[in-house]
């Protein structure tokens, strides 16, 4: 072999080897990388396995708290099943909650609202637009959202998230929430509208509403089936609007109704025609405030005792009062609608907090 030959030979091994090295560096890398990944995805779970588990044993501390992690409508009763598999029936002991009358407010309240809600013995909040917070054009904010969602689940509180006709369109507010949080553990039921039957043909027609209807429905039970959807009619429906209901695939409908210091045979007339889903009130309640203008406090926290004795399962309308619901009477003898809160618009608690209170206490939520 040549000197040259022979230089040439050792410079190939030299860059050969040096090839190899580089491989494995980069292959060592790579691995580091990969078990770096591994280990923080570890974490996470670890972290997030914890973080729930914290948040179910705190809505445990609750007695009426519970982790829904499948919730149905069978035998005129609500079922929930928890994330060990235990099912339980479910007692709704609920109040409507809207800070504000377009529902973007929740993040600024929600902390301080919670405790109001623990301090009435609610098991359970009902909303009109979905519990969550939104960015300034009104998409929603992942992370903040989350957090309200797990605040209430750690306090033992379930959420009835409504949404609107507007919200139901294709690829609207209702589908962006129900794709991050429809299976979120707070979650008791997903509500449709609100006592549409009152507005069709100022609003849309009942045709236009039940073909909207048809649709969310579907969706719902798509992004969130495990959750109860549900839909509000104003007072009772007929036997008809009922099987018209039951046909569209509603789990539940819910019923909002003023009558006075009592509902009359509401829950007589319902079950003749109902046959699986329980009476449940959407709305129920008495303002603090007569049409006159008067103080009503007293017949509030009267009428309030009377119509949760009576009740099966409901959300009490409302938390808060509201000055933009506006000064007439919502129906005759039940006072200025903007009054309807067990609390002022300041938060301060009225004569009926203590009433509310005691009479929900008297309730057992959960029932295994």
């Amino acid at each position: 072999m040549s000197l040259s030959g022979g230089l040439i030979r050792v410079a190939v091994h030299k860059i050969t080897f040096f090839k190899l090295k580089m491989v494995f560096c980069m292959v060592y890398l790579y691995n580091m990388s990969m078990i770096k990944n591994i280990l923080l995805s570890a974490v996470f779970v670890c972290a997030s396995a914890f973080l729930f588990s914290c948040a179910h044993v705190a809505a445990k501390k609750n007695p009426d708290g519970i982790y829904v992690a499948k919730a149905k409508v069978a035998d005129r009763k609500i079922i929930v099943t928890d994330e060990k598999g235990k099912k339980a029936r479910y007692i709704i002991k609920g109040v409507c909650y809207a800070p504000d009358i377009a529902g973007l407010s929740y993040w600024q309240h929600y902390k301080t609202d919670l405790s109001l809600i623990k301090n009435i013995g609610a098991n359970s909040i009902r909303t009109y637009r979905p519990l969550g917070a939104y960015f300034e054009d009104g998409s929603l904010n992942k992370t903040q959202t989350l957090q309200i969602l797990d605040a209430f689940l750690e306090e033992g509180i379930t959420v009835a998230a409504g949404f609107s006709y507007e919200d139901m369109r294709s690829e609207g507010l209702m589908e962006q929430y129900l794709e991050m949080f429809g299976n979120h553990p707070a979650i008791l039921m997903i509500v449709l509208g609100n006592e549409y039957n009152y507005h069709y043909d100022q609003w849309f027609t009942k045709k236009e509403w039940l073909k909207k209807l048809k649709l969310a429905v579907k969706t719902a039970k798509k992004l969130a089936p495990n959750k109860i959807v549900a839909t509000v009619h104003g007072e009772l429906p007929s036997k008809k609007e009922y099987k018209k209901y039951v046909k569209l695939g509603l789990n539940l409908v819910m019923t909002n109704i003023y009558r006075g210091s009592n509902f009359g045979f509401a829950k007589d007339d319902w079950y003749s025609f109902a046959k699986n889903m329980p009476w449940v009130l959407g709305e129920f309640g008495r303002a603090s405030v007569d049409a006159d203008g008067s103080n009503a406090q007293r017949a509030q926290e009267a009428a309030l005792e009377t119509l949760i004795r009576s009740m099966e399962s409901g959300y009490l309308f409302m938390l808060i009062d509201d000055p933009a619901k506006g000064s007439y009477e919502k129906t005759p003898g039940a006072g200025m609608e903007n009054s309807f809160g067990v609390y002022d618009e300041n938060r301060q608690p009225k004569e009926a907090v203590q009433t509310v209170k005691e009479e929900y206490n008297k309730i057992k939520g959960v029932i295994y």
